[in-house]
């Protein structure tokens, strides 16, 4: 999938004094408009379309007043896209998906799972109540120990 990178530019509101050829201002508003997407091209960048696009400006002291701007959008291909096509090698032999390595292989890569010895693993877990009541016991007495006085 191709990403792209965009850049906006405001539109030139004004036309150049002077172009080469232009009688009129909308034939020197065209070159301007003309020499800003050949610059841009030039770059790289492929122009896309013209959009006005508001803009909430500050008005005095507590207002504020919506102002349309136009805005040229160019975009061309990422710089990391263009990278990588010029890495890739067509010739370069594709790894196989993970997806596509049968189970039957993965079993017999892995192997099944085993305990140890004796057929039975330790147990993690205390029995209900016998365990904790000896803990607690024995918290207490080392408690009392400490506590009480040399004699």
């Amino acid at each position: 999938m191709s990403r792209y990178e965009y850049k906006v530019v405001p539109a030139p509101v004004k036309a150049p004094r002077k172009a080469a050829g232009a009688k009129t201002s909308e034939d020197r508003f065209a070159h301007g408009l003309e020499a800003l997407i050949n610059k841009l091209a030039a770059d790289g960048w492929q122009y896309q379309r013209a959009e006005m696009l508001p803009q909430e400006e500050r008005s005095g002291l507590t207002g504020s007043a919506t102002t349309y701007r136009n805005v040229l959008i160019f975009c061309r291909p990422s710089p990391l896209d263009t990278y990588r096509a010029e890495v890739m090698d067509v010739d370069t032999p594709q790894e196989t998906p993970m997806a596509a390595v049968s189970t039957e292989a993965q079993r017999q890569r892995l192997g099944p799972a085993r305990g140890p010895a004796g057929g039975r693993g330790p147990v993690l877990t205390a029995r209900k109540g016998e365990a904790v009541e000896d803990e607690a016991e024995d918290l207490a007495q080392s408690d009392t120990d400490h506590t009480k006085p040399a004699s």
